[in-house]
């Protein structure tokens, strides 16, 4: 038993070191791996699978809630926090409109509470961050331009896929009856789908 244990903290040992050598390519090289969880409020994270994997550093960060956006990804933790769980796929067939409000709910409790939440899906490039801009425009009423762009610039790595995109854009529409994203000449906001709801609501105005 003694020989067991000691090969579970050596290749638990292994694990760190392989992680924390991971850590310093990611920061050396900005990739994106083992990236860190990214504050983009007092009271919001935005991380990936690993960083809702490691007990120790939710901890060290203060989480208390943690949003999983991703149906590949187990709640590790159950009853160490508070969980929100939203069985999403990056795919261009998912649906992320009708959670919009649920996860502003979810993330405007924790404010109140004045907890600390991590919203994450694999990586924290599609699903997670698109969830979260949602919230910036419901609850802080930012334009979908200025909350993607804060986002985006807080993690670089953000990357919304096209379905997504188009779905924040088309709900900024809903939420204000105006698009901050319709001019932009930024490349994330020119493509087919958006640039067709565009022209059928310009030529609706004519």
């Amino acid at each position: 038993m003694a020989a067991q244990w000691r090969i579970v903290e050596a290749l638990a040992q292994e694990q760190s070191i392989f992680r924390r050598l991971a850590q310093f390519i990611s920061r050396t090289l900005g990739t994106a791996t083992c990236q860190d969880p990214t504050v983009i409020l007092s009271h919001v994270l935005l991380g990936s699978r690993e960083n809702a994997e490691d007990s120790r550093l939710l901890n060290v960060l203060g989480i208390t809630h943690i949003c999983n956006c991703a149906t590949q990804v187990g709640n590790s933790f159950e009853g160490e926090f508070i969980y929100l769980k939203l069985n999403l796929h990056d795919a261009q067939d998912e649906e992320l409109i009708p959670h919009f409000q649920t996860v502003s709910k979810f993330i405007k409790r924790v404010e109140r509470l004045r907890g600390r939440v991590l919203i994450h899906c694999i990586s924290g490039v599609s699903r997670s961050p698109a969830l979260l801009v949602a919230y910036l425009m419901i609850d802080k009423k930012m334009p979908l331009l200025e909350a993607y762009n804060m986002v985006k610039r807080k993690r670089h790595i953000v990357q919304p896929n096209q379905a997504f995109r188009l779905q924040l854009a088309k709900y900024e529409l809903m939420l204000f009856g105006a698009s901050s994203v319709a001019t932009t000449p930024d490349k994330d906001w020119n493509f087919y789908a958006w640039n067709e709801v565009k022209n059928q609501r310009e030529a609706r105005r004519k």
